[in-house]
């Protein structure tokens, strides 16, 4: 099997050096080449369409060790929460605004322009009119 590993980073290779040969996918994590054909690439799920050469001849190529990954999936979390909480903000925002216009009763032509966020008062500017 395979026993040798080197890393890479991806994000730094042109896309077509750094796309699986089968699928044409971008790798970004992994993906497994050959020494013997270091023209060729594969991704994870493609291994078996490499090249002839004998496996041990194989390396993984990886962006991160697997002790990294813990504490860069942590951090993702984070900011993926902190959008979240940010979403959940400016939904409230826009509803409270939403039920303080609303309470006026524009006349017709200014309904739609409450619901987009635009104020439609006299002295307001028109740039979304």
């Amino acid at each position: 099997g395979i026993t040798e590993a080197e890393r890479e980073a991806f994000e730094l290779l042109p896309d077509d050096e750094r796309q699986c040969d089968k699928c044409k996918t971008t790798c970004f994590l992994s993906a497994l080449a050959c020494y013997e054909c270091p023209e060729r690439l594969v991704c994870l799920y493609h291994i078996d369409d490499l090249c002839n050469c004998p496996p041990n001849r194989h390396y993984l190529r990886y962006r991160y060790t697997l002790d990294e990954l813990p504490a860069m999936l942590h951090k993702l979390k984070i900011r993926a929460e902190s959008f979240d909480t940010w979403g959940s903000r400016v939904k409230v925002a826009l509803e409270m605004e939403g039920q303080q216009k609303s309470s006026k009763e524009w006349p017709y032509p200014f309904r739609g322009v409450v619901l987009r966020g635009l104020d439609p008062t006299p002295d307001s500017s028109t740039d979304g009119l």
